[in-house]
């Protein structure tokens, strides 16, 4: 367990934190030292009053930040409300799109305090009516590239028939050619002597 003094040290990072501009690591910190200090059995005056200052300060950030973001959320919110009254006749381009405010919206969470519930509900709720017409499109481009894997793996299974079918040709004419240094009247399979024939076969 931290003492009261660590807890100070804690508090003094978090103040130059802010005063660097490094808001989200300076509101980590000071969440940190509240979570310790409630571990306390009893908290000092003094820093008690410097920690009540630091939570005020990340408050006020948050709201700084909230007040910047919060517009910039809302445009984002406008642009899904357009791609779903007016979906793209491209739906691959309309996925690019969804995906790049997407991009946007986890931007703003990560630099800004986070969007409200009401805001993030209203900005799922259009992400999944805009993106309806992109799912049947890639839907079907899956089943595309099935079928597709499907006519390679069939085309692969003949191509190794073929190249099986050609092996066995090949030694069959090697026996051929065996036979025909034995008994230089054998035309064929059917006119060779069985014992050669056999004995070749299962040389070969």
């Amino acid at each position: 367990m931290e003492t009261n003094k660590d807890l100070f040290k804690e508090l003094d990072k978090a103040e130059k934190l802010f005063q660097d501009g490094s808001i989200k690591n300076a509101q980590k910190l000071v969440r940190s030292v509240l979570h310790e200090s409630k571990k306390l059995k009893k908290v000092p005056n003094k820093l008690r009053h410097k920690l009540n200052f630091s939570l005020a300060q990340s408050r006020y950030f948050d709201d700084v930040s909230a007040f910047a973001a919060n517009p910039k959320r809302n445009d984002l919110i406008n642009e899904l409300k357009t791609i779903a009254e007016k979906p793209n006749d491209k739906p691959k381009h309309q996925a690019n799109l969804i995906h790049d405010i997407q991009s946007k919206w986890q931007h703003l969470d990560h630099t800004s305090k986070p969007a409200s519930r009401d805001q993030w509900n209203e900005f799922n709720k259009l992400t999944n009516i805009a993106w309806e017409p992109c799912k049947d499109f890639f839907n079907e481009l899956k089943q595309i590239k099935i079928e597709n894997a499907n006519k390679r793996k069939e085309i692969a299974y003949y191509e190794k028939l073929g190249e099986e079918k050609a092996a066995r040709m090949k030694r069959f004419a090697t026996i051929l050619e065996e036979l025909r240094k034995k008994d230089p009247t054998t035309l064929n399979y059917e006119s060779a002597d069985i014992t050669d024939l056999k004995e070749l076969t299962d040389k070969n």
